[in-house]
């Protein structure tokens, strides 16, 4: 735990104004990674490739997040965090600029890849600093706000770019992803303070003792577990919608518009609730998705029973992510390889699930059995996080800088 001179109430502080910045950064990044989507043809076409050899694009940038958080995002998380910010920030913008000024096929793929691994590190970076500034018993609205940039960066700058994209080209896209990088990477320099990276405690010098608890683990299965699912299901929302009520593509962008705006007021609920209990919070939420995903899947009568559970599911479904970081450091502490495997676990849910989901529907079970499927795997999440659970007994390992009540 804290020295004496450290503690004080979690109730006593707020979030610390300079961290609302790093959300901005986390922003940029994700607008590159889901605008692929909706700009996909227009790349397709534009490099000469077929369809399906372009999203590699999509999958070279998670390979990159897969490996980055646990190499490059442990190293920058021993220096200033401001720097480290930065630094990726603006690496990150120097990569977006290729695809702009080249048609070679292997250069735009590499370039891919770089920027996943330059975003996964910079999640390591941020979540590692973000735990140095707050208590452990913020960290949950901490991540919160962190992940915030996700969730924006998905519902508002995705469909931004790719309307950008259809109106000017799509390396018009590309070409505001690194203005963005570059702007934001300064901001994060010239206002983000946080302490140089936590110092462990002379009886905490074992970085790999977090590593052999089960109970973390059990939180990062939870975690691929839950994500996964609801990446299952996501990337069918849409076919589901046309396939049961006939409606058009502006209709369905507005339904899944809805489903964003729910996903940001549940990763601002979830970040505000969780407390001290995550793994309370996560089972609750998790068992309400289930009900939402069976009633999407076996809900044909009604279409706005359908559209209701998609909406709610929005809010239940990618808004765990606080909650699982609060998870992480109550089993481990705030250290950097611990929270980039966190990351990890969440990217392999995504890539693992939306894999399964493409297999069960190319084997023509239907655009519906992702939502089973995510229903089965979430309530095993359920069953897991129980695994997950802080141990009444014992103190959450701790590892943070000195902290002061400060505000600004």
């Amino acid at each position: 735990m804290y020295s004496e001179t450290a503690q004080f109430s979690a109730e006593n502080i707020a979030i610390p104004r300079r961290l609302l910045v790093v959300p901005i950064v986390i922003f940029v990044m994700v607008t590159s990674e889901f605008m692929i989507s909706p700009l996909l043809p227009s790349i397709s076409q534009a490099l000469g490739r077929p369809l399906g050899q372009t999203s590699l694009l999509i999958t070279a940038l998670a390979v990159g997040q897969v490996i980055g958080g646990v190499t490059l995002g442990v190293l920058l998380s021993r220096i200033r965090p401001a720097i480290a910010l930065a630094g990726l920030a603006l690496a990150f913008a120097a990569v977006q600029v290729t695809p702009i000024y080249t048609t070679s096929w292997p250069a735009v793929l590499g370039t891919r890849l770089v920027a996943g691994f330059l975003m996964a590190s910079m999640f390591t970076v941020a979540l590692t600093a973000a735990g140095a500034i707050v208590p452990p018993e913020l960290m949950a609205r901490a991540s919160g706000v962190v992940f915030s940039g996700v969730t924006f960066g998905l519902t508002i700058g995705s469909p931004l770019a790719g309307w950008l994209g259809g109106l000017a080209g799509w390396r018009w896209a590309f070409a505001a992803v690194s203005i963005g990088g570059v702007i934001s990477g300064l901001a994060v320099l010239a206002i983000f303070r946080a302490p140089v990276p936590p110092r462990p405690s002379p009886q905490d010098t074992d970085n790999a003792r977090p590593l052999r608890n089960p109970r973390l683990w059990a939180t990062y299965l939870t975690a691929l577990l839950l994500i996964g699912a609801s990446a299952a299901s996501y990337g069918f929302f849409g076919a589901i919608l046309q396939q049961q009520t006939g409606w058009g593509p502006t209709a369905i962008s507005l339904i899944l518009l809805t489903f964003g705006v729910a996903s940001i007021i549940g990763n601002l609920a979830v970040a505000r609730f969780s407390g001290t209990r995550p793994d309370r919070t996560i089972a609750v939420v998790a068992s309400a998705a289930v009900v939402f995903y069976v009633l999407a899947a076996v809900g044909n009568g009604s279409t706005w029973v359908l559209v209701l559970a998609i909406v709610a599911l929005g809010g239940l479904g990618f808004t765990l992510n606080p909650a699982i970081m609060s998870l992480v450091v109550l089993h481990s502490g705030n250290r950097a390889i611990t929270n980039a495997l966190s990351a990890t676990s969440v990217t392999l849910g995504i890539v693992i699930g939306s894999a399964a989901a493409g297999v069960l529907v190319d084997q023509g079970f239907g655009v519906r059995a992702p939502l089973v499927m995510s229903a089965v795997v979430t309530a095993v999440a359920v069953v897991v996080v129980r695994a997950a659970r802080p141990p009444a007994s014992e103190p959450a390992p701790v590892m943070m800088a000195e902290l002061a009540p400060e505000t600004c």
